[in-house]
């Protein structure tokens, strides 16, 4: 059983291979590195990052804090954000 479990756990491992998930700019894809805007909030609240992706929406990330928590990411329509 706990080999088994072993075999699975690496057969699951080795199967994300790094063909489906490409560095963008490996595979030719303009690739945007310009800084977000930031707004700091006091402590014990997470900062938060704003950017234009370019085609319409406006991309809203938190940080991750001291929680160990995931950061969450908000994408919303904006037509200031160019197309």
């Amino acid at each position: 059983m706990r080999k088994a479990l072993l075999v699975l756990l690496v057969v699951s491992v080795v199967g994300c291979g790094n063909e489906a998930r490409q560095d963008a700019t490996k595979s030719g894809q303009r690739v945007d590195r310009g800084p977000a805007e930031v707004i700091a909030m006091p402590d014990q609240f997470r900062n938060i990052a704003h950017k234009c992706d370019g085609h319409g929406h406006r991309v809203y990330s938190n940080s991750t804090g001291d929680s160990g928590s995931g950061a969450q990411l908000y994408v919303i329509n904006d037509p200031t954000c160019g197309r």
